[in-house]
């Protein structure tokens, strides 16, 4: 018995059912479902998983005392998690699921064909394996096979470890929407900035066989184990289930779009290479949610196509007003600062003034925005740095609702 994680277990159960998570994840379900009353949400958005190094930071391996693999993965989870809502004063909420992979079966495979990547120890750089149209006939319907006895034993260990006090799930294993990252991955950005021009025959093969496959792993877990709670995420951060009789269905679930290494193409490209394929992909599910670190300005008049789109993320580089003029009021925006000018560069008064310069952007197209800092993977040992944004953040919006 781990007297530590039952002490944490506690904690997240005691912040869980806590009229001031109640209250956040009402005001997120509200926001989501275009029904707030104009409140600004605010997030300090970083990953929550385990291995980002902004955590190494925040809770340091010194202050982790369990030995064994999966005990110090609860411990850390569970610290993370209180530590973001507690430390913290935004509006993220506490979700006490913990999500736990599967263990995979030797009969697991991906795609049949062995990506080629180079890594400098900074950045990735892939070969291509593909040289041609009729080499994609040599990608195969990736086989995602738990071992069921030996996941089972997993997971009933980790639920000895916290006792009935928070659930443990299985994360279901998929693949992410995002085609043509696959693409990118197996032919290369060098050919296919070529092939864009030279032989588009070939990309839109590479698209439709990723999104064949894609659509067909989404599909074998709809209304079996997909769980909504899986796809809300950090981004989504809470949502209502539309039909609890169908809980598992992809019409109850979010869906996280993104193709960031494509970012390069013209926005006619984008439509045709990109925006066509996830289509296909986005009307399968009850909510979608498009993310794009890169500029998007002159591609949210494709973006918005997508069916059943509802948050749309907008990077500090996009022009927020021709987006929300292009969309409209129908969506959420989820806002984002400029994150090393926030944390680095600027003033307190010169980072409550950007955003208020900001917020006034999205509210002169009657927008409803949450707003956030993030793309955090340091802040040089100074922790203190955003709990300060949060209630600058906050000091900020209050007169602007």
């Amino acid at each position: 018995m781990n007297s530590r994680i039952l002490e944490l277990a506690d904690t997240i159960r005691e912040l869980d059912v806590s009229s001031k998570n109640a209250e956040r994840k009402k005001k997120w379900i509200a926001h989501n479902n275009l029904q707030s009353d104009g409140e600004i949400l605010i997030n300090v958005h970083f990953w929550k998983n385990v291995i980002n190094p902004l955590w190494r930071e925040l809770v340091p391996d010194s202050e982790i005392v369990s030995k064994t693999e999966d005990e110090i993965f609860l411990e850390r989870t569970l610290l993370q998690r209180i530590y973001k809502f507690t430390k913290i004063d935004d509006d993220d909420v506490m979700q006490p699921t913990v999500w736990v992979n599967p263990v995979m079966s030797e009969k697991s495979s991906m795609f049949g064909v062995d990506e080629l990547a180079a890594h400098d120890g900074v950045s990735i750089k892939y070969t291509s394996v593909i040289q041609n149209i009729e080499d994609v006939s040599k990608f195969k319907q990736p086989v995602f096979d738990i071992d069921e006895q030996k996941t089972e034993t997993k997971i009933q260990h980790m639920r000895e470890l916290v006792g009935d006090k928070i659930p443990i799930k299985v994360k279901m294993p998929m693949l992410h929407a995002n085609p043509f990252e696959f693409a990118a991955k197996f032919r290369s950005m060098d050919d296919l900035y070529l092939d864009f021009i030279d032989n588009p025959e070939l990309v839109h093969a590479l698209m439709d066989t990723f999104t064949k496959m894609i659509i067909r792993r989404f599909t074998e877990l709809d209304g079996i184990g997909y769980d909504p709670e899986q796809t809300w995420d950090f981004r989504i951060h809470h949502d209502r289930i539309e039909d609890e009789t169908k809980r598992n269905t992809l019409k109850n679930c979010w869906v996280y779009v993104s193709d960031q290494s494509a970012c390069v193409i013209s926005p006619d490209m984008f439509s045709e290479f990109i925006i066509a394929y996830h289509k296909r992909i986005t009307k399968l599910f009850g909510k979608v949610y498009f993310h794009g670190c890169e500029d998007l300005t002159q591609k949210a008049q494709y973006i918005k196509e997508l069916p059943n789109l509802r948050r749309f993320h907008i990077s500090p580089w996009s022009d927020i007003g021709k987006i929300t003029a292009e969309l409209g009021s129908g969506f959420v925006y989820e806002a984002h600062v400029h994150p090393a000018n926030h944390l680095f560069a600027y003033s307190h008064e010169q980072i409550a003034s950007d955003i208020k310069r900001i917020c006034g952007q999205y509210k002169s197209n009657n927008a409803t925005f949450d707003l956030n800092l993030s793309d955090l993977e340091t802040i040089n040992n100074e922790p203190q740095k955003l709990i300060d944004w949060a209630k600058i953040a906050r000091e900020a919006i209050s007169g602007l609702h």
